[in-house]
């Protein structure tokens, strides 16, 4: 998000990337730099460029990135119809775009879009990239001009673009007027930042499972910590991290079991990797299990990292890799009390751990406070919260579809994507997630159902009470889907509303549809945000189990609520 200070100068200037369609790396033959995300408008306006707009109008971003990919064989940073027509006009955008590194060399060299270096200079500048983050511009642009292909005055407007930004933030002006160039070294990594990274991180664990409430711990036991993430640290950091610690290690990052062992107090705290995140190597194995022998609970730390999912690198499987499944089950068939502990970015079928006794937490890539987020949640410092953002699929997935095939909903030679379309069962749901408490959802007047005309549509409110009916204080996320007449949608998130409850607390929280017809819309194949006829069903979730439902009969014909501009032909 960019941020306006009260001096009037820009502090941040946000880039969101890669725009767009942007989602295969390396697979299959193809590579980002010269395949073409081949969309239809249906999936463009719904899916692919859903998150952007919304990033674009709430978020207000300075600038955005175009990307390696073409989208319907036209390369992105030289897609005019994206940038411009949609971007731009269609969505008010007055920020500057910027190329991925290398971006505009892929235009000739990879797609074979252009023949010259003057029409590739002229393609992107045309479409709107403003500034190219290589060095085609600075080595092609010169002549480009010099020969007329690109003209002063398209020089012209996409140098003001990129220069607004620089004027915004103050860069021109005295350093004594820019506050924001006295900020003290002492204010990174302070006491605030690292609270925040805390919370983040003990905010984003979700718990998938705890059989006869095996969680949270008691502190006092003998505790083993196996498994290639026991002792992680780097791994934490995900990838594109700065530096963490003042000596250039990960030293400074608290790893799962050292944060354990700290809060283990009174009782043993014992280490044992089992194997590493992808390897054949089983002589370790032994080890962890004779360790998990000898423990009252067992933590089992497993998952991927940065040598499994990177930029440039896409998955053929989203099982565990190398030995992980020969390591759990070795643990699991001890019967030992098991909490396993799932760390990642992209998703992991460890569907194996439903049949088991053992607690599941998602955690994600926690960051430099990851580790002390794990331990916090297993001892019940922290009562988890925490949402599944996405569907858990089974690990046939990837032999169901293939990533170069776009289509998000089911067709031939693809299940469907997303909790939207997804037409097989998923491990996991998209908002599952479960508490150390126990929560209740009533209608606080539980409402009629509606008969409304397209033709004067009204608002719509709903009251919910939020009742915490367990021992423990917890949030609670309550998720607002509806599911529209005759379509392929199983359901759409159109609202959410988190709430923190003490035990036998009780909140009303409410949901409106200002607008309905914008809200239920869905889209056509061409493209048109449109409201069918027929009966939406309106759902009230926590995620997993009983939900409110209410229902709203829209009368009239189809009505168009936003047309999608029409692509002109190539």
């Amino acid at each position: 998000v960019s941020t306006q200070s009260t001096w009037g100068y820009l502090k941040v200037g946000a880039t969101p990337k890669h725009f767009t369609a942007n989602t295969l790396e390396n697979w299959g033959g193809w590579d980002r730099y010269s395949v073409s995300a081949n969309v239809t408008n249906q999936d463009l306006v719904e899916t692919y460029l859903g998150a952007w707009e919304y990033a674009i109008k709430i978020g207000q971003p300075r600038s955005l990135m175009c990307s390696y990919n073409a989208v319907n064989m036209v390369p992105s940073c030289a897609n005019t119809f994206l940038m411009e027509t949609i971007v731009r006009e269609h969505w008010g955008w007055e920020g500057y775009v910027v190329s991925d590194c290398d971006a505009i060399s892929c235009i000739i060299n990879n797609h074979h879009y252009t023949n010259n270096s003057d029409d590739t200079c002229y393609v992107a500048l045309n479409a709107g990239c403003d500034n190219d983050c290589g060095d085609y511009y600075p080595k092609n642009l010169p002549h480009a001009l010099q020969s007329g292909k690109v003209s002063q005055q398209l020089l012209d407007k996409s140098l003001i673009r990129t220069l607004a930004f620089r004027f915004e933030s103050g860069q021109f002006d005295p350093s004594d007027i820019q506050p924001y160039r006295s900020i003290p070294p002492q204010a990174v990594d302070s006491s605030e930042h690292q609270l925040l990274a805390f919370e983040a991180a003990a905010q984003s664990i979700v718990l998938l499972q705890n059989p006869n409430n095996l969680l949270p711990l008691t502190p006092g036991k003998k505790i083993a910590v196996v498994g290639p993430h026991a002792n992680a640290t780097e791994a934490l950091l995900s990838n594109y991290h700065g530096q963490r610690c003042h000596d250039k290690t990960y030293n400074c990052v608290v790893s799962p079991f050292v944060a354990i062992q700290d809060f283990n107090k009174g009782g043993s705290t014992i280490l044992s990797k089992g194997c590493d995140i992808n390897s054949q190597d089983t002589s370790q194995i032994a080890a962890a299990v004779t360790a998990a022998q000898s423990a009252d609970y067992v933590v089992l730390a497993i998952g991927i990292d940065g040598s499994i999912e990177a930029e440039g690198q896409d998955r053929y499987e989203i099982g565990l890799p190398g030995v992980q499944p020969q390591l759990a089950q070795a643990i699991l068939k001890l019967n030992k009390p098991t909490i396993v502990v799932l760390i990642n970015g992209g998703q992991v079928d460890v569907g194996f751990v439903k049949s088991t006794p053992a607690a599941l937490l998602a955690c994600g890539y926690g960051g430099q406070s990851g580790g002390d987020a794990i331990a916090h949640v297993i001892f019940g410092a922290v009562n988890p919260g925490g949402k599944l953002p996405v569907t858990i699929y089974p690990s046939a997935f990837t032999s169901e579809t293939r990533l170069d095939n776009f289509n998000m909903p089911p067709g031939p030679a693809n299940p469907g994507r997303t909790y939207k379309y997804y037409t097989g069962t998923s491990v996991w749901e998209f908002g599952f997630g479960l508490s150390y408490t126990t929560f209740q959802l009533t209608w606080k007047s539980e409402p009629q159902h509606i008969e409304m005309s397209q033709e004067s549509p009204k608002a719509i409110y709903y009251e919910v009470i939020v009742t915490n009916t367990g021992k423990v204080a917890g949030s609670e996320t309550v998720l607002a889907f509806f599911t529209p007449p005759d379509s392929q949608v199983k359901k759409q998130l159109f609202d959410f509303q988190k709430v923190y409850l003490n035990p036998g607390e009780s909140q009303s929280i409410f949901f409106t549809m200002e607008d309905p017809l914008k809200t239920l819309a869905q889209v056509t194949v061409e493209g048109d945000k449109v409201v069918q006829p027929g009966v939406y069903r309106i759902m009230f979730s926590r995620g997993h189990g009983d939900a409110l439902t209410h229902y709203i009969k829209m009368t009239g014909p189809t009505r168009p609520v936003v047309l999608w501009p029409r692509q002109p032909k190539l």
